[in-house]
């Protein structure tokens, strides 16, 4: 049976470990949850165009994730615009219904 203070011990020698593994410029590599902002834009036609020239603007911070539209015309040509942009392809949705749901 290991005791409570033995446990401790032991987990306090990995996380040093592992604290010693890694370096400040390792960290700076890695994007954040907060270095990135997910959007999706619902109804693409002249709206979602002025929403894609917006985020342009801040490619480095900002990303379309996710593109809605009934129209399946208006919705692969506007994901092949985001895609030119980002070099990511948009998730493609017909309907609006299941994005909360969604992982962005």
């Amino acid at each position: 049976m290991v005791t409570r203070r033995e446990f401790l011990d032991a987990l306090a020698v990995s996380a040093a470990g592992l604290a010693m593994g890694t370096t400040a410029k390792s960290y700076s590599r890695v994007l954040g949850s907060n270095d990135r902002l997910n959007f999706a834009v619902i109804g693409l036609n002249s709206r979602g165009y002025a929403h894609l020239a917006a985020l342009k603007a801040n490619k480095i911070s900002a990303r379309i994730s996710h593109v809605c539209d009934v129209d399946s015309n208006i919705l692969k040509k506007f994901a092949d615009k985001v895609q030119q942009e980002w070099a990511s392809p948009p998730q493609l949705k017909k309907t609006s219904a299941k994005f909360s749901s969604t992982k962005m």
